[in-house]
Protein backbone atom coordinates (compact mmCIF):
# COMPACT_ATOMS: atom_id res chain seq x y z
CA UNK A 1 0.00 0.00 0.00
CA UNK A 2 1.27 3.32 -0.77
CA UNK A 3 2.45 5.42 2.55
CA UNK A 4 -0.51 8.41 1.74
CA UNK A 5 -3.09 5.41 0.80
CA UNK A 6 -4.41 5.80 4.21
CA UNK A 7 -8.10 4.41 5.31
CA UNK A 8 -10.78 7.08 4.15
CA UNK A 9 -12.27 8.15 7.32
CA UNK A 10 -16.05 7.00 7.23
CA UNK A 11 -17.35 9.61 9.84
CA UNK A 12 -17.85 13.31 8.86
CA UNK A 13 -14.46 14.02 9.66
CA UNK A 14 -12.32 15.20 6.26
CA UNK A 15 -9.06 14.00 5.90
CA UNK A 16 -5.71 16.35 6.05
CA UNK A 17 -2.55 15.60 4.95
CA UNK A 18 0.52 18.13 5.69
CA UNK A 19 3.64 18.31 3.77
CA UNK A 20 6.84 19.20 4.51
CA UNK A 21 10.83 19.06 4.99
CA UNK A 22 10.34 21.31 7.76
CA UNK A 23 9.57 19.48 10.97
CA UNK A 24 8.54 22.71 12.71
CA UNK A 25 5.71 24.09 10.36
CA UNK A 26 4.41 20.40 10.27
CA UNK A 27 4.03 20.77 14.30
CA UNK A 28 2.58 24.01 13.54
CA UNK A 29 -0.16 22.93 10.68
CA UNK A 30 -1.06 20.56 12.57
CA UNK A 31 -1.65 22.00 16.56
CA UNK A 32 -3.47 24.58 14.33
CA UNK A 33 -6.27 21.99 12.89
CA UNK A 34 -6.11 19.70 15.72
CA UNK A 35 -8.43 22.03 16.74
CA UNK A 36 -11.12 21.39 14.12
CA UNK A 37 -12.80 18.13 15.03
CA UNK A 38 -14.08 17.56 11.69
CA UNK A 39 -10.94 17.61 10.36
CA UNK A 40 -8.88 14.27 10.58
CA UNK A 41 -4.90 14.82 10.55
CA UNK A 42 -1.94 13.18 8.85
CA UNK A 43 1.50 14.59 7.83
CA UNK A 44 4.78 13.53 6.70
CA UNK A 45 8.07 15.53 6.79
CA UNK A 46 9.03 15.68 3.35
CA UNK A 47 7.39 17.85 -0.01
CA UNK A 48 4.27 17.18 -2.31
CA UNK A 49 6.95 17.03 -5.26
CA UNK A 50 9.23 14.58 -3.69
CA UNK A 51 6.18 11.77 -3.49
CA UNK A 52 6.32 10.67 -6.94
CA UNK A 53 3.99 8.72 -8.11
CA UNK A 54 1.39 9.42 -5.62
CA UNK A 55 -1.38 6.90 -5.88
CA UNK A 56 -4.32 7.06 -3.32
CA UNK A 57 -3.38 10.44 -2.45
CA UNK A 58 -6.31 12.71 -3.83
CA UNK A 59 -8.41 9.46 -3.21
CA UNK A 60 -8.19 8.93 0.55
CA UNK A 61 -7.16 12.74 1.56
CA UNK A 62 -9.80 15.25 0.71
CA UNK A 63 -7.22 18.01 1.61
CA UNK A 64 -3.58 18.54 1.21
CA UNK A 65 -1.23 21.05 2.78
CA UNK A 66 2.29 21.72 1.68
CA UNK A 67 4.95 23.68 2.26
CA UNK A 68 6.11 25.20 -1.81
CA UNK A 69 8.81 26.76 -3.51
CA UNK A 70 7.04 28.68 -6.50
CA UNK A 71 10.72 29.88 -7.84
CA UNK A 72 11.78 26.33 -8.47
CA UNK A 73 10.70 25.46 -12.33
CA UNK A 74 11.77 22.12 -11.86
CA UNK A 75 8.89 21.95 -8.40
CA UNK A 76 6.23 23.53 -10.55
CA UNK A 77 6.35 21.21 -13.60
CA UNK A 78 6.32 18.15 -11.23
CA UNK A 79 3.73 19.48 -9.06
CA UNK A 80 1.70 20.39 -12.17
CA UNK A 81 1.92 16.28 -13.21
CA UNK A 82 0.36 15.26 -9.51
CA UNK A 83 -2.17 17.83 -9.66
CA UNK A 84 -3.45 16.45 -12.68
CA UNK A 85 -4.92 13.48 -10.76
CA UNK A 86 -6.66 15.63 -7.86
CA UNK A 87 -10.63 15.90 -7.84
CA UNK A 88 -12.61 18.34 -8.23
CA UNK A 89 -13.64 18.11 -4.50
CA UNK A 90 -9.94 17.82 -3.56
CA UNK A 91 -8.23 20.89 -1.62
CA UNK A 92 -4.52 21.59 -2.58
CA UNK A 93 -3.40 24.49 -0.47
CA UNK A 94 0.24 25.45 -0.89
CA UNK A 95 2.52 27.49 1.98
CA UNK A 96 4.84 29.94 1.06
CA UNK A 97 6.85 32.93 2.58
CA UNK A 98 5.27 35.87 3.25
CA UNK A 99 6.91 38.21 0.60
CA UNK A 100 5.96 36.21 -2.03
CA UNK A 101 5.08 38.26 -5.45
CA UNK A 102 1.56 38.05 -7.06
CA UNK A 103 3.01 36.56 -10.24
CA UNK A 104 4.91 33.32 -8.54
CA UNK A 105 1.43 33.10 -6.40
CA UNK A 106 -0.29 33.31 -10.29
CA UNK A 107 2.00 30.32 -11.04
CA UNK A 108 1.06 28.31 -8.25
CA UNK A 109 -2.62 28.98 -9.16
CA UNK A 110 -1.72 28.01 -12.22
CA UNK A 111 -1.05 24.64 -11.98
CA UNK A 112 -3.66 23.45 -10.39
CA UNK A 113 -3.35 25.18 -6.04
CA UNK A 114 -6.91 26.50 -4.66
CA UNK A 115 -4.75 28.65 -1.87
CA UNK A 116 -1.44 30.08 -1.74
CA UNK A 117 -1.09 31.48 1.56
CA UNK A 118 1.76 32.75 3.64
CA UNK A 119 3.47 30.80 6.59
CA UNK A 120 2.74 33.57 8.79
CA UNK A 121 -1.12 33.06 8.42
CA UNK A 122 -2.91 32.67 11.93
CA UNK A 123 -4.32 29.86 13.00
CA UNK A 124 -7.71 30.70 13.24
CA UNK A 125 -7.99 32.16 9.60
CA UNK A 126 -6.30 28.88 8.19
CA UNK A 127 -9.25 26.92 10.39
CA UNK A 128 -12.29 28.84 8.83
CA UNK A 129 -10.65 29.15 5.42
CA UNK A 130 -10.43 24.70 5.53
CA UNK A 131 -14.25 25.09 6.79
CA UNK A 132 -15.46 27.36 3.92
CA UNK A 133 -13.86 25.42 1.55
CA UNK A 134 -14.91 21.67 2.70
CA UNK A 135 -18.80 23.04 2.92
CA UNK A 136 -18.24 24.62 -0.77
CA UNK A 137 -16.94 21.45 -2.13
CA UNK A 138 -19.74 19.31 -0.48
CA UNK A 139 -22.34 18.35 -2.61
CA UNK A 140 -25.70 19.74 -0.22
CA UNK A 141 -28.53 17.56 0.87
CA UNK A 142 -31.21 17.72 -1.96
CA UNK A 143 -34.29 19.74 -0.53
CA UNK A 144 -37.97 19.15 -1.86
CA UNK A 145 -38.92 21.42 -4.43
CA UNK A 146 -41.81 22.88 -2.23
CA UNK A 147 -39.45 23.71 0.60
CA UNK A 148 -36.97 25.37 -1.53
CA UNK A 149 -36.72 29.50 -1.03
CA UNK A 150 -35.49 32.33 -3.24
CA UNK A 151 -32.00 32.75 -2.47
CA UNK A 152 -31.16 36.41 -1.45
CA UNK A 153 -29.13 38.49 -3.68
CA UNK A 154 -25.97 40.34 -2.23
CA UNK A 155 -24.74 43.07 -3.99
CA UNK A 156 -21.51 45.17 -2.74
CA UNK A 157 -20.63 48.48 -3.56
CA UNK A 158 -16.89 49.63 -3.14
CA UNK A 159 -14.87 53.03 -4.15
CA UNK A 160 -11.25 52.98 -6.00
CA UNK A 161 -10.79 56.58 -4.54
CA UNK A 162 -12.32 58.34 -1.66
CA UNK A 163 -14.82 61.08 -3.08
CA UNK A 164 -15.72 58.89 -6.53
CA UNK A 165 -19.44 58.80 -5.77
CA UNK A 166 -19.92 54.85 -4.35
CA UNK A 167 -22.61 55.95 -1.90
CA UNK A 168 -24.70 57.65 -4.77
CA UNK A 169 -24.55 54.72 -6.27
CA UNK A 170 -25.04 52.27 -3.35
CA UNK A 171 -28.29 54.33 -2.65
CA UNK A 172 -29.79 54.91 -5.81
CA UNK A 173 -29.16 51.15 -6.41
CA UNK A 174 -30.80 49.76 -3.90
CA UNK A 175 -33.67 52.58 -4.27
CA UNK A 176 -33.83 51.25 -7.75
CA UNK A 177 -34.42 47.64 -6.88
CA UNK A 178 -36.75 48.30 -4.55
CA UNK A 179 -39.22 50.04 -7.30
CA UNK A 180 -38.74 47.24 -9.25
CA UNK A 181 -42.41 45.49 -10.53
CA UNK A 182 -43.55 43.39 -7.62
CA UNK A 183 -41.76 45.55 -5.20
CA UNK A 184 -38.77 43.15 -3.83
CA UNK A 185 -37.99 43.33 -0.27
CA UNK A 186 -34.40 45.43 -0.24
CA UNK A 187 -31.91 46.47 2.72
CA UNK A 188 -29.07 48.76 2.33
CA UNK A 189 -26.39 48.60 4.84
CA UNK A 190 -23.65 51.33 4.95
CA UNK A 191 -20.82 49.75 6.75
CA UNK A 192 -18.19 53.18 5.78
CA UNK A 193 -18.14 53.31 9.74
CA UNK A 194 -16.02 56.34 9.78
CA UNK A 195 -17.30 58.34 6.51
CA UNK A 196 -20.63 56.62 5.42
CA UNK A 197 -23.23 58.92 4.04
CA UNK A 198 -25.98 56.76 3.17
CA UNK A 199 -28.64 57.67 5.45
CA UNK A 200 -27.84 61.87 4.53
CA UNK A 201 -28.70 60.43 1.34
CA UNK A 202 -32.09 59.23 2.44
CA UNK A 203 -32.57 62.00 5.09
CA UNK A 204 -32.28 59.39 7.87
CA UNK A 205 -30.88 59.99 11.04
CA UNK A 206 -28.38 57.87 12.80
CA UNK A 207 -30.38 55.77 15.36
CA UNK A 208 -27.33 54.31 17.15
CA UNK A 209 -27.85 50.31 15.35
CA UNK A 210 -24.97 50.40 14.29
CA UNK A 211 -23.37 51.04 17.27
CA UNK A 212 -25.23 48.88 19.22
CA UNK A 213 -24.40 46.00 16.85
CA UNK A 214 -20.76 46.70 17.60
CA UNK A 215 -21.29 46.60 21.26
CA UNK A 216 -23.38 43.17 21.41
CA UNK A 217 -22.13 40.86 23.69
CA UNK A 218 -24.02 37.65 21.32
CA UNK A 219 -24.58 37.31 17.85
CA UNK A 220 -28.44 39.51 17.34
CA UNK A 221 -31.19 37.51 16.47
CA UNK A 222 -33.88 38.85 13.82
CA UNK A 223 -36.08 41.15 16.51
CA UNK A 224 -32.67 42.51 17.20
CA UNK A 225 -32.18 42.91 13.20
CA UNK A 226 -35.31 44.85 13.09
CA UNK A 227 -35.06 47.22 15.58
CA UNK A 228 -31.83 48.58 14.78
CA UNK A 229 -33.21 48.85 10.67
CA UNK A 230 -35.02 52.14 9.31
CA UNK A 231 -37.89 52.19 7.03
CA UNK A 232 -37.23 54.64 4.48
CA UNK A 233 -40.32 56.32 2.82
CA UNK A 234 -39.51 54.00 -0.49
CA UNK A 235 -39.88 50.62 1.57
CA UNK A 236 -36.56 50.76 1.77
CA UNK A 237 -34.86 49.22 5.21
CA UNK A 238 -31.47 50.81 6.07
CA UNK A 239 -28.78 50.37 8.42
CA UNK A 240 -27.32 53.98 8.79
CA UNK A 241 -23.52 54.39 9.47
CA UNK A 242 -23.05 55.56 12.88
CA UNK A 243 -23.22 59.76 13.01
CA UNK A 244 -19.63 59.09 14.96
CA UNK A 245 -16.33 58.13 13.73
CA UNK A 246 -16.48 54.34 14.97
CA UNK A 247 -12.77 51.77 14.85
CA UNK A 248 -12.71 49.91 12.06
CA UNK A 249 -11.89 47.03 14.43
CA UNK A 250 -15.49 47.08 16.11
CA UNK A 251 -16.50 44.86 14.15
CA UNK A 252 -15.67 40.64 13.60
CA UNK A 253 -15.97 38.87 9.92
CA UNK A 254 -18.38 36.26 12.44
CA UNK A 255 -20.68 39.56 12.95
CA UNK A 256 -20.87 40.46 9.17
CA UNK A 257 -21.30 36.82 8.10
CA UNK A 258 -24.58 36.54 10.93
CA UNK A 259 -25.35 39.70 10.06
CA UNK A 260 -26.00 38.85 6.06
CA UNK A 261 -27.32 35.36 6.91
CA UNK A 262 -30.22 37.23 9.25
CA UNK A 263 -30.93 39.61 5.92
CA UNK A 264 -30.64 37.07 3.19
CA UNK A 265 -33.58 35.42 5.12
CA UNK A 266 -35.80 38.01 4.55
CA UNK A 267 -34.37 40.31 2.08
CA UNK A 268 -34.69 39.89 -1.80
CA UNK A 269 -31.82 42.22 -2.11
CA UNK A 270 -29.20 43.37 0.22
CA UNK A 271 -26.97 45.76 -0.87
CA UNK A 272 -23.62 46.81 1.19
CA UNK A 273 -22.37 50.02 1.44
CA UNK A 274 -17.96 49.33 1.60
CA UNK A 275 -15.49 51.19 2.82
CA UNK A 276 -12.33 51.20 0.81
CA UNK A 277 -10.04 50.28 3.29
CA UNK A 278 -9.94 45.68 2.75
CA UNK A 279 -10.12 45.31 6.77
CA UNK A 280 -11.39 41.23 8.24
CA UNK A 281 -14.61 41.45 8.03
CA UNK A 282 -14.98 42.37 4.71
CA UNK A 283 -14.50 39.21 3.58
CA UNK A 284 -17.75 37.56 4.29
CA UNK A 285 -19.16 40.38 2.27
CA UNK A 286 -16.81 39.74 -0.84
CA UNK A 287 -17.35 35.69 -0.30
CA UNK A 288 -21.40 35.93 -0.30
CA UNK A 289 -22.21 38.65 -3.43
CA UNK A 290 -23.62 37.72 -6.23
CA UNK A 291 -22.18 41.32 -7.46
CA UNK A 292 -19.46 43.65 -6.64
CA UNK A 293 -20.08 47.72 -8.21
CA UNK A 294 -17.20 49.47 -8.52
CA UNK A 295 -17.59 53.01 -8.55
CA UNK A 296 -14.45 54.67 -10.54
CA UNK A 297 -13.45 57.30 -12.55
CA UNK A 298 -11.14 57.04 -16.01
CA UNK A 299 -7.85 58.85 -14.32
CA UNK A 300 -4.72 56.75 -14.59
CA UNK A 301 -4.50 56.94 -11.03
CA UNK A 302 -8.37 55.33 -10.25
CA UNK A 303 -7.72 52.64 -13.48
CA UNK A 304 -4.52 51.68 -11.88
CA UNK A 305 -6.64 51.11 -8.23
CA UNK A 306 -8.99 49.30 -10.04
CA UNK A 307 -6.43 47.04 -11.28
CA UNK A 308 -5.24 46.19 -7.83
CA UNK A 309 -8.25 45.45 -6.23
CA UNK A 310 -8.99 42.65 -8.74
CA UNK A 311 -5.98 41.36 -8.40
CA UNK A 312 -6.86 41.47 -5.06
CA UNK A 313 -10.15 39.31 -5.67
CA UNK A 314 -8.56 37.09 -7.96
CA UNK A 315 -5.82 36.25 -5.52
CA UNK A 316 -8.13 35.78 -2.36
CA UNK A 317 -10.19 33.65 -4.60
CA UNK A 318 -13.29 35.87 -4.24
CA UNK A 319 -16.01 35.21 -7.32
CA UNK A 320 -18.96 37.64 -7.13
CA UNK A 321 -19.59 39.23 -10.77
CA UNK A 322 -17.98 42.11 -11.40
CA UNK A 323 -19.42 45.52 -12.18
CA UNK A 324 -17.27 48.82 -13.67
CA UNK A 325 -19.11 51.61 -13.11
CA UNK A 326 -17.96 55.24 -14.71
CA UNK A 327 -19.16 58.12 -12.56
CA UNK A 328 -19.82 61.68 -13.78
CA UNK A 329 -18.80 61.11 -17.29
CA UNK A 330 -21.27 59.75 -20.45
CA UNK A 331 -20.03 56.51 -22.36
CA UNK A 332 -18.04 58.04 -25.34
CA UNK A 333 -19.23 57.26 -28.80
CA UNK A 334 -15.94 56.54 -29.72
CA UNK A 335 -12.95 55.07 -27.46
CA UNK A 336 -10.23 57.61 -27.10
CA UNK A 337 -6.73 56.37 -26.93
CA UNK A 338 -6.79 56.71 -23.14
CA UNK A 339 -9.83 54.74 -22.79
CA UNK A 340 -8.71 51.81 -24.68
CA UNK A 341 -5.08 51.65 -22.64
CA UNK A 342 -7.78 52.09 -19.84
CA UNK A 343 -9.53 49.30 -20.76
CA UNK A 344 -6.54 46.87 -21.80
CA UNK A 345 -4.96 47.90 -18.33
CA UNK A 346 -8.66 46.82 -16.95
CA UNK A 347 -8.36 43.21 -19.08
CA UNK A 348 -12.53 44.22 -19.37
CA UNK A 349 -15.12 46.05 -20.77
CA UNK A 350 -16.98 48.94 -18.40
CA UNK A 351 -20.62 48.24 -18.02
CA UNK A 352 -22.20 51.50 -16.63
CA UNK A 353 -21.46 54.96 -17.25
CA UNK A 354 -23.43 57.62 -15.19
CA UNK A 355 -23.42 61.15 -16.51
CA UNK A 356 -22.22 63.79 -15.12
CA UNK A 357 -24.96 65.59 -13.55
CA UNK A 358 -24.00 68.10 -11.06
CA UNK A 359 -27.46 69.94 -10.08
CA UNK A 360 -29.46 67.07 -9.55
CA UNK A 361 -26.89 65.32 -7.69
CA UNK A 362 -26.24 68.21 -5.52
CA UNK A 363 -29.61 68.91 -5.08
CA UNK A 364 -30.39 65.26 -4.56
CA UNK A 365 -27.96 64.94 -1.64
CA UNK A 366 -29.36 68.44 0.03
CA UNK A 367 -33.30 67.69 -0.10
CA UNK A 368 -31.96 63.57 1.13
CA UNK A 369 -33.78 62.57 -1.55
CA UNK A 370 -31.98 60.35 -4.45
CA UNK A 371 -31.86 61.18 -8.27
CA UNK A 372 -33.27 57.53 -8.63
CA UNK A 373 -36.61 59.20 -6.77
CA UNK A 374 -36.46 62.73 -7.28
CA UNK A 375 -35.47 62.73 -11.20
CA UNK A 376 -36.14 59.28 -12.81
CA UNK A 377 -36.82 60.91 -16.46
CA UNK A 378 -33.47 62.45 -16.17
CA UNK A 379 -30.34 60.73 -17.81
CA UNK A 380 -29.03 60.12 -14.30
CA UNK A 381 -31.90 58.51 -12.85
CA UNK A 382 -32.30 56.30 -16.10
CA UNK A 383 -28.74 55.01 -16.04
CA UNK A 384 -29.85 53.54 -12.17
CA UNK A 385 -32.81 52.36 -13.41
CA UNK A 386 -31.17 49.92 -16.21
CA UNK A 387 -28.74 49.43 -13.39
CA UNK A 388 -31.14 48.12 -10.88
CA UNK A 389 -32.85 45.63 -14.16
CA UNK A 390 -29.33 44.76 -14.68
CA UNK A 391 -28.95 43.25 -11.74
CA UNK A 392 -32.41 42.05 -11.48
CA UNK A 393 -31.75 40.51 -15.15
CA UNK A 394 -28.45 38.78 -13.36
CA UNK A 395 -30.21 35.85 -11.49
CA UNK A 396 -27.38 33.30 -10.31
CA UNK A 397 -28.20 30.51 -13.03
CA UNK A 398 -28.54 33.27 -15.88
CA UNK A 399 -26.42 33.06 -18.72
CA UNK A 400 -23.69 35.73 -18.65
CA UNK A 401 -22.62 38.03 -21.90
CA UNK A 402 -19.35 38.52 -22.90
CA UNK A 403 -19.02 41.69 -20.96
CA UNK A 404 -20.50 39.76 -17.69
CA UNK A 405 -17.75 37.41 -17.03
CA UNK A 406 -16.31 36.90 -13.62
CA UNK A 407 -12.89 37.94 -12.32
Amino acid sequence: MNMFAREMDTTAQASVLVLSRNPKLVDAIERALIQSPELSVASETLSLAEIGEAGGLFVTNRVVVFEANPEDELELHKLKEILSDRSEDNVVVALTKNDLSLQKARDLLDVGVDHVLPFSIKGDKFRALLRKELQETTPPAPVPEAETAPRSSVIAVTKSRGGVGATTVAVNLALGLAKLPGTPRVALVDLDMQFGNAGVFLDLEDNGGMQQLAEATELPDAHFMHGILQRHASGLDVLCAPASIMPLQSFSAEMVEHLINLLSAEYEYVVFDLPQALVDWVEPVLSRAARLEVVMDTSVPCVRQVRRLLDFLEYEHFRPRVDLIVNRESKPMFRSEALKQAQTILGRDIEHWLPDAPDIARKAVDLGRPAVASKPGSGLGRSFVRMAKTVQQGAPNAPKTKNEERV
